[in-house]
């Protein structure tokens, strides 16, 4: 679409009767409007054009004189308020998506924290490791100073 109406960016305009007419033959998607929903008038005004898209607003009406030259100047000077609509609207979709990923994130790493390691830390299974998780679980629950002895302790 906007290869089709992409050199209508160019300047705000207001096409009416015949104007309208000559925009339907060199635009097809004007075409379009004009030929299956019957519009006669339009005005056209660019909201922007980056490298990322381009927005624009048309304004329609089957009255070949459906629109005054103020009608243009009134929705020129809405365009700074819908510029700013449209990019909190794009901001909230950004800010939106990124929580989802670092949601997912979140829940991926606590489940590769809860798979990889048993939940008291002690890797291994040996007897003696047994036995350290026993006295740990004795003295868990109490408010006692422990003294850990040994080669690392």
């Amino acid at each position: 679409m906007y290869q089709q109406v992409g050199g209508l960016l160019q300047a705000a305009g207001m096409y009416t009767g015949d104007d309208f007419k000559q925009l339907a033959v060199r635009y097809p998607a004007m075409r379009n409007a004009y030929d299956e929903h019957q519009v006669r008038a339009m005005l056209i005004v660019p909201i922007w054009q980056r490298a990322d898209g381009a927005a624009m607003l048309l304004l329609a009406s089957p009255n070949p004189n459906g629109f005054i030259a103020d009608s243009l100047a009134t929705v020129q000077s809405l365009v700074p308020q819908i510029t700013l609509a449209l990019e909190n609207l794009f901001a909230f979709e950004q800010i939106e998506e990124l929580k989802a990923q670092v949601e997912q994130e979140r829940t991926y790493l606590i489940d590769e924290i809860n798979t990889d390691r048993p939940a008291d830390g002690l890797i291994g299974t040996s007897p003696a490791l047994q036995q350290v998780r026993q006295r740990i679980a004795q003295v868990a629950s109490t408010d006692a100073t422990v003294l850990i002895t040994g080669e690392t302790g």
